[in-house]
């Protein structure tokens, strides 16, 4: 994370049951802040709560990961 030079996404969910949110914070402490965008979920898990089969209806948590997504592509791609 130190050493990226690049515009980088970081998104981690709050409630995350596999990889601590610590992690991502720690990640987030030593980036270069002027590249970075980090957005945590509250009270999302690990898979935003996609599920398999995934329902109709997208989960709130991974609508906010894909719209943040799409944002920042948009953005650092152009």
């Amino acid at each position: 994370a130190r050493s990226l030079d690049i515009p980088w996404l970081l998104v981690h969910g709050t409630a995350d049951e596999a990889v601590s949110i610590a992690e991502a914070e720690a990640l987030s402490t030593v980036a270069n802040q002027k590249l970075l965008d980090f957005l945590s979920i509250e009270d999302a898990g690990h898979t935003f709560g996609a599920a398999h089969p995934m329902p109709a209806e997208s989960p709130p948590a991974l609508e906010r990961v894909v719209d943040a997504t799409l944002a920042f592509l948009a953005a650092k791609l152009t």
